[in-house]
């Protein structure tokens, strides 16, 4: 589904969004360079553009959506949503995102 509504670059990038998120499956990182919101999830990086206050999507792929929950005063919650699947996941700490960044990786890898 493509969206009608163009990207705004004119919203910054909170910087109060920056961080790890993370669900009982996995992690995400939210990092904002060049005041871009960037997306680190599985490998992949994608730059994000604002739609509005709790909206983004990727530069590239308008289908990938980054949702902001409850943003005031910051966010606590974000939803990724892409073509057939979505992630869902609470803002943490590092070592929370390190514990679920070990629940990515296969067994076979593990140390």
């Amino acid at each position: 589904m493509r969206r009608s509504a163009t990207p705004r670059n004119t919203l910054p990038a909170p910087v109060t969004l920056a961080g790890a998120y993370a669900n009982t499956l996995s992690s995400t990182r939210l990092t904002v360079e060049d005041g871009r919101l960037v997306l680190r999830r599985e490998g992949l990086t994608r730059r994000l553009l604002p739609l509005d206050e709790t909206t983004y999507v990727d530069e590239s792929d308008h289908d990938v959506v980054l949702r902001l929950h409850h943003p005031d005063p910051e966010p606590a919650t974000i939803t990724l949503s892409y073509p057939f699947s979505w992630f869902t996941g609470d803002k943490c700490d590092e070592e929370d995102r390190q514990m679920a960044a070990a629940r990515d990786t296969p067994t076979s890898s593990r140390r």
